[in-house]
């Protein structure tokens, strides 16, 4: 039947195609159902008997069967052949040479007797697996070898052969997976049966060989996103570790910690209390390698989670790793600072030495996974600064170098960028595939942890102006995106949820979850975030006829856009402001921003988004009404002719002709007011400037503006002014 098929298939996988074994497999259809056959193959010589009585009596069991096949060989080739029945599917004729010499059988004489048993058609050559030509005993044959070999007294001495050539084989290859080498990966990814039943063999008998080829695996695990399978494995490793071995239990704690941040497991802190322990086990022993590694796995944390002097923790370590000469912890490190300061920060000024050593590391070694994050850093970095051609080649490469490594974690990240770059370019077809496909092979992984593509495909939905559909798979991915705690993404859901509430006349929820996400962005100083909340909030004063409320949070946006050189913010702040001024009388200077706004969306492709198709549409209606045509295409065709730099200067300008307030709380500039909101929460002019990325002698430059504007001559005084006015008596 349509149901029992693959199960049938299956059968016949198990029985390696042979004829005798799925005629007798057949025979008990009548009697036992196909699951029962199938999870009965493990002891398939019980189970299959009983062939026709009038045949030989090699033909009535499958054991007889085999064992007539294994009299006609000579003693030496039944040695080798009871001996690789400890290789679990295939293996390479160094792996044959391993476990099957020693005792009577020389190195050099494994592969005349691995040929004579694949002639006898009892090994089979596995063609067109990679330039290693690779090998597999069928697998009946398989577990009527490891019959024998309990039969002579073998397994224990060839199991232990097995072992010791599986550690040799990760450790040689330690140092490629750590680049991301994509044949060194492919290699292990090869021999995954083997490693496994190495590992179960090494904690089935307290061998202490097995938690070092556990703690070896780490970075194989970790960069083919096996979290879970990892973890398992380590932890028994670690459950069954002899004391008097703090080294090797260091490494294998750091790894488990390593796959715990890696596969976002926030039950466990993200290994935290596995790196503390690993770096205190490391520090006993003298261990600096694996000391430092996880010394930088509790600041990549701390950063992770926002925490101040993370950073400079890093840049230390960062020196000791260079040091050390240890390749794979300087470019993890060098990566995130990277990250850090070009992506979360919008500083790629300051990330600009990271990403030449990238770059460097790059074109030297042509790691895929050095490529893929530099160009992953790269797009996100264009696509922010209004290039968007160039974003979505860096984005494509970025992609293709992740899948060829095969990490799950660093997919996710490149995958978030695409999913900027589908909104920013009116949900772009390219992006839409890619993250509609991925989505569909992430959600059937190990890892689960696809939020990240979710968000951008429900983002997708809201931009389109689909805002219930949005809203409703944003609000249930939300508790699990607090969950996996990575602040941008906690900050962009929270926006988005506010945005699609705002559309849907849900006020009061929408301004919690914006003010929220807009105090994750400027607690943690992500610009890219801070600007999107803030320009979501002032929509949402708009949509409350809060109109000076609106355009004071647009103008903030503006700013902070304008600073960091966030092109698409700034063109959706002008756009914004320029609706607004459209309805409050103000239209030739409406038309003219506009008309800047959609020379811009032009020339980079930035699309306008449709969720706020209907502001746009009433602004531009308005401009005509009150300016007639003529006076709307003369004031739209200067505002073409504007760089998108004029026309930030053209609205400051105008506001300022709208006669901002000389003295008082409404007369400071929005960089006024962030340096006033931190000097009262009582940091120091140099703690001020690293949050705004600016020196210490400009923040003082800020303040000495601000007495001079509020009337008062020191921050004791500041700081009791804003205390009142936090209170409400604003003076």
């Amino acid at each position: 039947t349509n149901d029992t098929a693959p199960i049938v298939a299956a059968i016949c996988i198990r029985l390696d195609g042979i004829a005798l074994a799925i005629e007798l497999a057949a025979a008990r259809v009548r009697v036992m159902s196909v699951e029962r056959i199938l999870s009965g193959l493990d002891d398939r010589f019980r189970l299959l008997t009983g062939g026709s009585r009038t045949g030989l009596e090699r033909q009535q069991t499958l054991h007889a069967s085999v064992e007539w096949s294994h009299a006609l060989l000579e003693e030496p080739e039944r040695i080798v052949l009871r001996r690789l029945a400890v290789l679990i599917g295939g293996f390479t004729l160094d792996a044959a040479e391993a476990v099957a010499s020693g005792d009577g059988i020389e190195r050099d004489e494994v592969l005349d007797l691995l040929t004579r048993l694949v002639d006898k058609s009892l090994v089979i050559v596995l063609h067109g697996q990679g330039a290693e030509t690779r090998f597999r005993l069928l697998e009946t044959i398989r577990h009527y070898g490891r019959q024998r070999l309990l039969e002579v007294g073998e397994v224990a001495s060839t199991q232990d052969r097995h072992l010791s050539f599986e550690l040799d084989l990760v450790e040689r290859l330690e140092p490629a997976v750590e680049m991301g080498d994509v044949a060194a990966l492919g290699a292990l990814e090869d021999n995954v049966e083997n490693l496994h039943g190495a590992l179960e063999w090494s904690l089935s008998t307290a061998n202490a060989d097995g938690l070092r080829l556990a703690g070896a695996l780490g970075l194989f695990w970790s960069t083919r996103g096996y979290y879970a399978e990892g973890r398992s494995w380590l932890e028994r490793a670690l459950e069954h570790a002899e004391p008097g071995n703090p080294c090797d239990t260091a490494k294998a704690r750091w790894a488990l910690a390593n796959l715990r941040l890696l596969g976002m497991d926030a039950i466990d802190g993200f290994g935290y209390n596995d790196a503390a322990q690993a770096l205190a086990e490391a520090g006993g022993t003298g261990d600096e390698r694996i000391a430092t590694r996880a010394a930088a796995h509790l600041a990549r944390l701390e950063a992770y989670l926002g925490m101040d002097g993370a950073d400079a923790k890093l840049e230390e370590i960062l020196a000791t790793a260079r040091q050390l000469g240890d390749v794979w912890l300087v470019l993890t490190v060098v990566a995130s600072l990277a990250y850090a300061q070009a992506v979360v920060a919008d500083r790629d000024d300051l990330a600009a030495p990271a990403l030449d050593e990238l770059e460097a590391t790059a074109r030297q070694t042509g790691s895929p996974h050095v490529l893929a994050m530099l160009w992953l850093i790269a797009g996100q970095v264009a696509l922010r600064r209004g290039r968007v051609t160039e974003a979505r080649a860096r984005l494509e490469g970025a992609l293709a170098a992740s899948l060829d490594v095969g990490d799950p974690a660093l997919e996710m990240l490149v995958l978030d960028a695409i999913g900027d770059f589908g909104v920013a370019s009116g949900d772009d077809p390219w992006a839409a595939d890619v993250l509609s496909s991925r989505l569909d092979v992430m959600s059937g992984s190990a890892i689960g942890r696809f939020e990240f593509v979710q968000a951008k495909i429900a983002t997708a939905a809201l931009l389109r102006g689909d805002a219930a559909r949005s809203r409703d798979a944003l609000d249930e991915m939300l508790p699990v995106v607090r969950q996996v705690a990575f602040p941008s993404l906690v900050a962009g859901t929270l926006t988005r949820l506010g945005q699609a509430e705002t559309t849907l006349g849900l006020p009061q929820s929408a301004r919690v979850r914006l003010d929220e996400a807009l105090a994750i962005a400027q607690n943690l100083g992500m610009p890219w975030s801070e600007t999107t909340a803030l320009g979501a909030l002032g929509r949402l004063a708009a949509a409350e006829a809060a109109i000076e409320d609106a355009e004071e949070l647009q103008h903030r946006a503006l700013t902070a856009a304008a600073e960091r050189g966030l092109t698409l913010s700034v063109i959706d702040a002008l756009e914004a402001l320029a609706e607004l001024a459209a309805l409050s009388d103000s239209a030739a200077e409406a038309t003219r921003v506009l008309g800047a706004t959609a020379r811009a969306r032009e020339e980079i492709s930035y699309l306008r988004p449709g969720l706020y198709a209907a502001q746009y549409d009433a602004a531009i209606a308005k401009a005509h009404e009150v300016l007639g045509d003529d006076g709307f295409l003369a004031a739209w065709t200067d505002g073409t002719a504007l760089e998108l730099a004029e026309a930030v200067a053209y609205v400051r300008r105008a506001r300022g002709a709208r006669k901002r307030p000389t003295t008082g709380w409404g007369s400071l500039t929005p960089t006024e007011e962030r340096v006033v909101e931190l000097a009262a929460e009582g940091l120091s002019n140099a703690e001020i400037g690293r949050r705004l990325f600016v020196g210490a002698g400009t923040v003082k430059t800020h303040l000495s503006h601000v007495y001079g504007k509020l009337g008062i001559a020191n921050r004791t005084e500041l700081a009791a002014k804003a205390s009142v006015r936090g209170q409400g008596d604003v003076t």
